[in-house]
């Protein structure tokens, strides 16, 4: 099994993932990194405290943080997540924002959201076809994240391949 060696995320794959208890599925990550706001926003939805330590930034990774919302209008978790990789030197960043996605991509900073968490996390065998299948329903039925059904059919297509190609 090959985990994700070292990882930026944003509020929005800790929230769904949490809003249908499947927090197991960030295990496939080795260390997540998150700054402060990030763990702020998701208090704010969740009205709990995540258990991933902060990472503290920088002097000028805070001035990269006004920058970056300044030019580009992205909300603050998603700006300091952002400084946060740069500053980290860390190129993968899991966010379900689609601006937060481009800015990053910009940056030369790989993303994906909490859909790609699931199918890894079911690639390298942390959970199996039927509990994944689960997952994506649940995603879309009970969490907040913003996905059609023909994004989530999408993601079934690819767990039920991935088996027959197995």
């Amino acid at each position: 099994m090959e985990k994700i060696k070292r990882a930026v995320l944003d509020t929005g794959p800790l929230t769904h993932l949490d809003e249908i208890g499947e927090e197991k599925n960030l295990e496939i990550i080795e260390d997540i990194f998150i700054p402060a706001e990030v763990e702020e926003e998701f208090k704010r939805h969740r009205g709990k405290k995540l258990n991933i330590e902060t990472n503290e930034l920088g002097s000028k990774a805070k001035s990269y943080v006004s920058l970056l919302m300044q030019k580009h209008k992205i909300d603050l978790g998603e700006a300091e997540a952002i400084a946060l990789a740069k500053q980290e030197r860390i190129n993968l960043f899991f966010t379900d924002d689609w601006y937060a996605r481009e800015v990053a991509n910009h940056l030369n900073i790989e993303t994906h959201g909490t859909l790609a968490l699931v199918l890894r996390a079911y690639r390298e065998n942390m959970t199996n076809e039927k509990e994944a299948l689960k997952t994506l329903e649940k995603l879309l039925r009970n969490s907040s994240l913003f996905i059609t059904d023909k994004i989530i059919n999408e993601a079934k297509e690819k767990v039920r391949k991935f088996e027959s190609e197995s």
